[in-house]
């Protein structure tokens, strides 16, 4: 049977966390890359960024079977970080499903890529977890100005569909902010990735850009909280 190991097997989730970050981060830019938690990264990379923290695995009830949620305090760390992954094994699971029930490919093309979908279902957690956005929430609420003094003026405003929370926004850098309701003191700031920060760690990781993608110019600087 056909094996796919290695990069070539791996290259396909990071493709489409590309494309993924394409349709929540429309507008591009230089994300803010909090604590040094980049894109793609997995839970081995994240607690190597903290070698003394506590690591929790919490289940929030919105989380669906991909959505696996890491809590980081410690010693050093002012709140609590909140890190969020994707696993990629549910939608190799359900592919696979998919390619058994069909009657229409040809058999050395089912082959081919049952080969494939059953060895992501049998990765790792660091080879099939990886991140989607940090959200970093303060001991104490701190001043939304701030925020405002680190990256001006927020470009869009509006209120949580779920809690009606007010937020602010920095849609270049990818920066939410949830504040309270005087509208001056932010409980919780979220770091999510454009698809320059996705792209960009997709090529340091394989030495190419993503299929689609169009390179950066030359001076483009990734900012690091």
């Amino acid at each position: 049977m056909l094996t796919l190991k290695g990069d070539t097997a791996l290259s396909w989730r990071t493709s489409l966390a590309v494309l993924l970050a394409a349709c929540f981060a429309a507008q591009d830019g230089s994300a803010e890359v909090y604590q040094g938690i980049e894109p793609l990264m997995s839970p081995g990379d994240v607690r190597g960024l903290f070698p003394g923290a506590t690591f929790e695995w919490p289940q929030p009830a919105w989380a669906q079977e991909a959505d696996k949620i890491m809590k980081v305090t410690g010693p050093g760390i002012k709140g609590t970080i909140i890190v969020k992954f994707n696993d990629s094994r549910p939608a190799a699971r359900a592919a696979l499903a998919s390619l058994n029930a069909s009657e229409t490919l040809a058999d050395s093309v089912k082959e081919y890529m049952r080969a494939f979908w059953t060895e992501q279902t049998e990765l790792t957690d660091d080879e099939a977890i990886e991140t989607e956005w940090v959200r970093w929430v303060p001991e104490e609420p701190i001043p939304l100005t701030w925020l405002t003094g680190k990256y001006g003026v927020p470009d869009t405003r509006g209120f949580n569909d779920q809690t009606f929370e007010p937020y602010r926004q920095w849609t270049k850098r990818a920066v939410l902010a949830s504040i309270g309701s005087d509208t001056t003191m932010v409980r919780l700031v979220e770091f999510q990735y454009t698809k320059t920060e996705y792209a960009r760690v997709y090529h340091d990781k394989f030495g190419v850009w993503p299929y689609g993608y169009s390179p950066p110019e030359k001076g483009h600087k990734r900012v690091k909280h």
